[in-house]
């Protein structure tokens, strides 16, 4: 049986804040059993930051609880209370004007899987009715608070999509397969009724690799666009109204625009990169293109930063904080979390 958590939810002020040459460096107010998981940017002045209380056992979620504040450079009185099924925060992300937040919890038996719902004007949170809590689901889509699109993995093989229209309490079921059962597709982006991703076609000899969407509202296969033997999509994002990949062959890394007429991909910025070093995730902000990378050459993975204004400037070089592996980016501002009492801010604002 999940336990249920009395939550007490506050926006509190940052408690300090230092400049180094790229980084604004916060301090914030934790516990010393309060570890970070996740954080979120609202805007260059407030954050979302959840995680985990972890009492008793460090290795046992029995006793773990969740918590999750908001930092604030302005004080503001807002408190809720609410109660959150789970045990812990593993993820905060924005979704339309939504807040949506990922739970996990333990029973005797299996993880228990939780979402939320939280958008400002309401001041609360509203739990989502899953179809299985044992499943983990992607939420894809929420056109307002009682109407949601998830979406889960039967296997590598195949996808399920559900619809409801009243929170939760009925769902509609969709299974889609690629046009050979045996090939795979991973999602990777959901916008405007289109799930985007990549299709390993397992089928044939060389294991072909293309990018498609399958098209949630019409249940159908948009055609395949072919992609370079043994390139490797990192992330796919919507950017003022077109489709952009990052991806990476070998020491070589792309960010490449869908062009959907044509039913091709263009080329819009490359860049090198070291033979341990991966592409990891990848934003579009204003003229800014900015790369995340990690180096995997050392004990403890190495996050670097690059980052460009337009397309003719050269490519510019951060490293994040020694020992990151948290990482954010909304509304222009990226943040990450080094120490468990350190969090760095950059606004590209």
């Amino acid at each position: 049986m999940s336990r249920t958590i009395i939550l007490l939810f506050l926006t509190i002020p940052l408690s300090c804040s230092t400049q180094d040459n790229f980084w604004t460096i916060n301090e914030i107010d934790l516990l010393d059993n309060q570890e970070i998981s996740t954080i979120l940017a609202l805007n260059s002045d407030e954050m979302f930051i959840g995680g985990t209380n972890k009492n008793g056992k460090p290795t046992s979620q029995k006793y773990w609880s969740p918590f999750i504040k908001e930092y604030s450079n302005k004080y503001r009185k807002d408190s809720i209370v609410t109660q959150f099924d789970c045990n812990s925060i593993y993820k905060i992300y924005k979704k339309n004007s939504f807040i949506v937040l990922d739970g996990i919890g333990r029973n005797e038996v299996y993880n228990t899987h939780t979402k939320y719902l939280y958008k400002d004007d309401k001041k609360k949170w509203q739990k989502i009715k899953l179809p299985d809590p044992r499943k983990d689901f992607t939420l894809y889509e929420i056109t307002d608070d009682k109407s949601y699109l998830c979406v889960s993995s039967i296997n590598q093989f195949g996808l399920t999509f559900y619809k409801t229209q009243d929170g939760g309490e009925t769902w509609i079921e969709k299974i889609i397969n690629m046009p050979n059962k045996r090939d795979g597709f991973w999602d990777l982006l959901y916008e405007d009724g289109k799930l985007w991703g990549v299709r390993k076609k397992y089928s044939s000899i060389s294991e072909e690799v293309s990018l498609l969407y399958i098209d949630s509202r019409n249940w159908g296969i948009s055609p395949e666009i072919d992609l370079s033997k043994n390139e490797n999509v990192v992330e796919i994002k919507y950017f003022e109204s077109n489709i952009y990949l990052l991806t990476q062959i070998g020491q070589k890394g792309f960010i490449k625009r869908v062009n959907q007429e044509k039913n091709d991909l263009e080329i819009i910025s490359e860049f090198s990169f070291l033979k341990s070093v991966n592409a990891s995730a990848f934003y579009l902000y204003k003229d800014y293109q900015i790369v995340i990378t990690t180096d995997l050459n050392t004990f403890f993975p190495k996050l670097n930063l690059l980052y460009r204004e337009g397309l003719t400037t050269k490519w510019q070089n951060e490293t994040f904080p020694k020992h990151t592996n948290i990482f954010s980016f909304n509304n222009g501002c990226l943040l990450s979390v080094s120490s468990q009492k350190k969090i760095y801010k950059h606004d590209f604002n």
